[in-house]
């Protein structure tokens, strides 16, 4: 039987407290933490290029999602969510155009 581990019900998993679910949601904001960082001071500090943050942090949220559902490891699902995000934010730019903080600013 293949149990699909919900992170919005609890379901699959145990739900006291610090246990498997309440782990689950501390891995997805520190997922999308280390995304808000990486856009700052890896991508527009350090390497001076574009990061989509609204794609990334949408990158992020739904592969920590899904890969939870699916393997049930906040550790492994951080992991994932946090190459999606890079992953989202650095090409949501070649196709949606700029994404650093003065994309607004020519209007």
């Amino acid at each position: 039987m293949v149990t699909f581990y919900n992170m919005m019900t609890c379901g699959g998993m145990d739900g006291s407290f610090m246990g498997q679910c309440s782990m689950s949601w501390l891995g997805l904001v520190l997922a999308v933490f280390v995304i808000m960082i990486a856009r700052k001071w890896l991508f527009e500090e350090a390497l001076q290029m574009d990061f989509s943050f609204i794609l990334g942090v949408a990158a992020t949220v739904i592969g920590y999602y899904f890969s939870f559902g699916i393997f049930g490891a906040y550790k492994i699902a951080t992991l994932i969510g946090i190459v999606a995000g890079l992953l989202g934010g650095y090409f949501g730019t070649m196709v949606f155009g700029g994404g650093g903080e003065s994309a607004g600013d020519e209007f």
